[in-house]
């Protein structure tokens, strides 16, 4: 494995900092960790990659790494990202392949890119896909014809311990959804930064919830409401395939 880049004492001034937007699959058991698990899952890996990461000031200090793009408890993703902040510039091959080699079971990196400039990024869709059995896909179909003729689909949603549920309305979030087979795929569309949750959907379809539907959903598709522009990449542009 190569060294760490040297860091100088001025590398760690905001000026020098360079942010990396990384994008990686989560499959397996990793798909039941919690955002936060999440997070303490790939500051160590960035530990183990030696990778300069900028860390915020105080008692505590913490990596300068953000998930713009939470998951639910139990979803894999095809195309889970990350925004790293470093306290100043690496290669782009230098930081994938350090990146490829610590990080878990379970995790595989698809992309890599050095931004030009540090931004927030939003979301503008994300898709997900269903893997359905043939009764499941029956229903799906009666209820997709329905669901597509009506302005309206209001769901209860749980907003976690000691709150209470309301009812919330998604159709003006499902974008479009196409059943092929057995495969259901779902494009959530984000409205002021909230959006749908593929659980709620296939709820509103007629099927039944519960985690084995869940631990057979994920996530395959993201795109931005401003793409993300990169002053370097991994794989090259020529070479790397389009997730979102």
């Amino acid at each position: 494995m190569a060294p760490a880049p040297h860091q100088s004492p001025a590398d760690h001034s905001p000026e020098n900092w360079v942010q990396v937007a990384v994008c990686f699959t989560l499959e397996g058991d990793l798909r039941y960790l919690s955002h936060h698990d999440e997070i303490r899952m790939l500051a160590r890996t960035l530990s183990r990659a030696r990778w300069p990461v900028a860390y915020s000031l105080g008692f505590n200090p913490q990596p300068r790494l953000v998930l713009p793009v939470p998951r639910s408890v139990g979803l894999a993703s095809e195309c889970e990202w990350a925004m790293v902040t470093l306290a100043h510039a690496a290669r782009a091959g230098w930081l994938a392949q350090t990146l490829a080699d610590a990080l878990p079971a379970g995790c595989r990196l698809v992309e890599l890119l050095v931004l030009e400039r540090r931004v927030r990024p939003q979301p503008a869709c994300v898709t997900w896909l269903a893997e359905l059995d043939a009764d499941e896909a029956g229903i799906a179909h009666a209820g997709l014809d329905n669901l597509m003729m009506r302005d309206s689909a209001l769901i209860t949603r749980d907003f976690g311990p000691q709150r209470p549920t309301r009812q919330v309305e998604i159709r003006p979030c499902i974008d479009q959804i196409d059943l092929d087979g057995n495969h259901l795929r779902m494009r959530l569309r984000y409205i002021e930064q909230r959006t749908a949750r593929p659980e709620e959907v296939l709820q509103v379809l007629g099927l039944p919830a519960g985690d084995v539907l869940k631990s057979r959903t994920r996530r395959v598709e993201i795109l931005w409401k401003t793409p993300l522009a990169a002053a370097e990449s991994w794989p090259p542009a020529r070479e790397r395939k389009h997730v979102g």
